[in-house]
This record gives C-alpha cells, structure tokens and sequence, in this order.
C-alpha cells in the first residue's frame, strides 16, 4: 500500500468518525428533545387535573351547610380570611379539601408511569374581578398550579423553576357543582 492509499485511508476514517459524530449528536438531541416534549405534555396534563379537581369544589367554607349541601354566600365578610387559607381541620389529604381556598401552599411530589419528580405547587387568593391578586375578601379567587420537572428547559435556563403555570379564576357568582 503506497503513502497516498494510507493517506487516503486516514482521510475516510477521519470524515467517517466526524459523521458517525454527528449524526450521534443529533440522535441524542432527538432524544432530549422527546424528553422534553413527553415532560411538558405531562406537567401540562398533571396541572390541567389539578385545576379541575379545584373547580369541582365549593368556593369557601361558607358556602357548605353542615349536612353538605352548598349555599350562596352574599356578604364578603361571611367569607373566609386570606390569613386562614388552607386545610381546615380534619383535612389531611388533597382529597379531604371541599373548598378552593384549602389548597393554598398545597405541594405534592408526583410520579407517573414514564417520569418521577413531578413538583405540584397550589397557590390561592382573592382577586378582584380582573384576577388581580388581593387579600381582601372577594366573590373572585385566583388560583395558580404549578408544576415543574427536572428534565424541564425553558428561555430562562435548564432546571429553572419555571415549569408549567396556569391560572385560573374562580367565582362565587353561582352555587357551583352540586
């Protein structure tokens, strides 16, 4: 084998390595990528629940009579105070709460059948008919879920914790899902 022939070879198996490279790097993009997509779809989808499981429930304490039933509350006043948010008493699980309000501050680490780590974090308070946040008592409640995953990016940065938020304003206008 000459020189050139050798030269030649070394060539090819420089050119093959550098593709072989690249088409490895793609490959492994693709796959982060679909990464990405399966976690947002199911942060979205573990939001979307969290909210409509929210939604199933009476607007404030106030507005449940002690047999169960649910009543129209008139006076803000009779509503309760943002500085009691949260599980009431005898509440000790998500599926205790009977009121939106008990879901302020509620966490919750969420595994699903192709990822773990989901963070579920629940925030509640009262708004005015804009959804802008107040903690006087109003007939409006403004409720943010968010939801966040280690294997999430966005335009902030890899890990941020951004995650998936939606916002959802809830009214005590009507009795609700009876």
């Amino acid at each position: 084998m000459s020189t050139f022939q050798i030269a030649l070879s070394i060539c090819a198996l420089i050119l093959l390595t550098a593709l072989m490279l690249t088409v490895n790097r793609t490959s492994v993009d693709r796959g982060s990528d679909m990464i990405m997509s399966e976690v947002s779809i199911s942060a979205l989808s573990i939001a979307q629940a969290t909210l409509a499981e929210i939604d199933t429930k009476a607007f404030d304490q106030a507005n449940i009579e002690s047999d169960g039933s649910r009543i129209q509350v008139e006076d803000v006043n009779e509503l309760t105070q943002f500085t009691h948010f949260g599980p009431d008493t005898g509440e000790n699980t998500r599926h205790d709460f009977n009121d939106v309000d008990d879901y302020y501050g509620y966490t919750e680490t969420i595994h699903t059948n192709y990822h773990t780590g989901f963070e579920l974090s629940v925030d509640v308070t009262y708004a005015d008919n804009l959804g802008n946040p107040t903690t006087a008592r109003t007939h409006y409640k403004l409720v943010e879920v968010r939801v966040w995953h280690p294997n999430m990016e966005n335009n902030i940065g890899p890990q941020s914790m951004e995650g998936v938020l939606l916002r959802k304003l809830i009214s005590n206008n009507a009795i609700r899902n009876q």
